[in-house]
């Protein structure tokens, strides 16, 4: 990267001195999970503490709703806090995968929610969006904000010193290209990140139709989670087990007793199968007023998928839409999304059609489809929003 500093290639400290996340985001998380898993292995202390200032800095400070990381395309980087742009996101999707492998390797340190919570948000929202419905192409960037018409901007300077948008449609072969088999690496081991073990304790981390079997142990998993919240364990010789409960969920049911901590229902002396409801409703979610990108603005999130509008089913303009507290959402069902969409009461303000007017406290009452952040940009070019006014 040419007179890039140090920090470009986190060398600009000893490791256990590192406490903000620097550089190259992709390669930053793989440090990162390679600090993890020699502190577990040597029980280093102050390696684990900078790992863990590591991650609260990223999931706190420089992670975007959508689990992606690293916020500009020059080099690929990290840059300051609070700063998530959502046009120019670069939110590379290998760095999303490489988040998840930081969180996973803390997982197996401490058995702390945060971490899960994290791998389902990049799981659902940030990784996948790198992948198209189909299958057959793929993101490099994942922008949470597209305006086809920017693409003409600065038309008249040489391509290669005009600013730099993301592209607005998945291709199936880059001239580099780490994410597609980085997307097929995580999914074949997806199974590692649903399920861990203790001297005394098998966890259920992700809620994933899946079995596994450990010797005489077997848990078998059965559920439609995402599109519902409903969760039911079968377990054979297994004295504990600890369940996570999703930071988005607020409400939930559990047919056992069970004791909380660092996120996770504990269960012992089990009989008969597990019967666990996550209550899925619609939420708006704030940002950080330090997130000037997003002040006044608001994202949809069900479960733990992050929602977007697109121009196509929804028409131009999308900034000039807001929502109101009492938006009355609808779930249901999208056979071409593979999961829920949500429809949705909103407002466009009124335009007289002059460059500038009065203000006028008038606004049109439109029905919203809201989609999976992950599967934009699969029915051709078209504009793109998260953040919505409010």
């Amino acid at each position: 990267y040419g007179n890039a500093k140090p920090s470009q290639d986190q060398s600009h400290l000893p490791v256990r001195e590192q406490y903000t996340a620097e550089g190259h985001s992709v390669r930053a998380c793989y440090l990162y999970s390679a600090m993890a898993d020699l502190a577990k292995e040597f029980v280093d202390e102050k390696l684990l503490k900078a790992c863990e200032k590591l991650f609260v800095n990223i999931s706190e400070k420089r992670m975007y709703i959508t689990g992606g990381i690293g916020q500009s395309s020059v080099g690929e980087a990290f840059t300051i806090d609070y700063d998530l742009p959502n046009k120019t996101a670069y939110a590379e999707t290998c760095a999303a995968i490489s988040l998840a492998m930081f969180a996973h390797r803390m997982l197996s340190i401490q058995a702390d929610s945060v971490y899960a919570d994290t791998i389902e948000r990049v799981l659902y929202n940030g990784m996948l969006s790198g992948l198209s419905l189909d299958g057959r192409s793929f993101f490099y960037e994942n922008p949470l904000e597209i305006d086809p018409y920017l693409k003409n901007k600065n038309a008249s300077i040489r391509e290669e010193h005009r600013p730099h948008f993301p592209i607005t449609q998945r291709v199936e072969v880059f001239s580099c290209s780490c994410c597609p088999p980085n997307v097929n690496r995580f999914l074949a081991y997806i199974g590692d990140y649903i399920y861990s073990k203790d001297q005394e304790t098998y966890f259920v981390h992700q809620f994933i139709q899946s079995e596994v079997q450990d010797g005489s142990i077997r848990i078998v998993q059965t559920t439609d989670y995402p599109n519902n919240g409903k969760v039911t364990i079968k377990t054979h010789n297994i004295e504990k087990l600890a369940i996570r409960i999703p930071g988005w969920c607020t409400d939930y049911t559990i047919n056992a007793d069970y004791t909380l901590k660092n996120g996770y229902a504990y269960l012992s002396n089990i009989t008969g199968d597990i019967e666990v409801y996550f209550n899925m409703e619609p939420t708006l979610i704030q940002a950080s007023p330090f997130v000037q990108e997003n002040c006044g603005r608001v994202a949809l999130q069900n479960g733990p998928i992050i929602y977007c509008l697109e121009e196509v089913d929804n028409g131009k303009y999308l900034r000039n839409i807001f929502l109101k507290e009492n938006f009355n959402p609808t779930v249901a069902y999208d056979s071409y999304f593979g999961t829920n969409i949500i429809t949705a009461d909103g407002y466009r303000q009124s335009y007289t059609g002059h460059l500038y007017s009065p203000w006028k406290n008038k606004a049109d009452k439109v029905r919203l489809k809201f989609i999976p952040y992950f599967s934009f940009a699969n029915r051709g070019e078209s504009e793109m929003i998260v953040w919505i006014k409010i």
